[in-house]
């Protein structure tokens, strides 16, 4: 047999097993697809039930916390502490952030969170206190000493100037603010799902 001939019988015979491997390829690869399509439905599915089992929970533990709002609120206000003074390190770790170039350590920056915190609570009893005795909010003045103070104390410990002292307080105080109010809703979550 001529080798022209030989050539063009073997690549029929390597056409005909190419073609019938591509044949039975999309079978397969169809296959594969409807059965990963399959096992994403099932997976969204269960997410979906599972979401609507907490939002039904929710909704049930919201309805009993409504019906006896003093447990709840009691519990909120005596965890609120607690939270607070868990966050005094995540606030030591945003001074150790901001003022990354002062020669002071963590442990610095935690004294002087645990100094202004105190501060604080000291301006919030304060506050309370006059509300208490004279039904009227006057205290809430008050909480403006707040950033004046720290404006005051950050700039005599870092020694910086006013203009850095200010930036830097603006930013300390809006990124705080973020972490303390995720915090508190937190709080008031678990504790709607914990007592209600």
């Amino acid at each position: 047999m001529p080798t022209s001939l030989r050539f063009k019988a073997t690549s029929k015979k390597q056409d005909k097993e190419i073609t019938g491997q591509a044949k039975t390829e999309p079978v397969k690869n169809q296959s594969q697809s409807e059965g990963i399509e399959a096992q994403e439905n099932q997976s969204a599915m269960q997410h979906a039930s599972m979401f609507q089992s907490i939002k039904k929970r929710f909704s049930v533990r919201m309805e009993k916390a409504s019906e006896n709002p003093q447990l709840v609120n009691t519990t909120i206000a005596n965890r609120l502490p607690q939270l607070m003074f868990l966050l005094v390190p995540v606030f030591a770790l945003f001074l150790k952030l901001f003022y990354v170039r002062s020669d002071q350590f963590y442990v610095q920056h935690l004294v002087f969170a645990l100094h202004f915190h105190s501060f604080t609570f000291l301006i919030l009893n304060v506050i309370l206190w006059s509300y208490l005795i004279s039904q009227q909010p006057f205290g809430l003045v008050l909480m403006f000493a707040l950033p004046i103070y720290l404006f005051f104390s950050l700039k005599r410990v870092y020694n910086q100037s006013a203009r850095k002292t200010c930036s830097k307080l603006l930013v300390l105080l809006g990124s705080y603010f973020v972490v303390v109010t995720i915090s508190m809703v937190a709080v008031v979550m678990v504790t709607i799902f914990m007592y209600a």
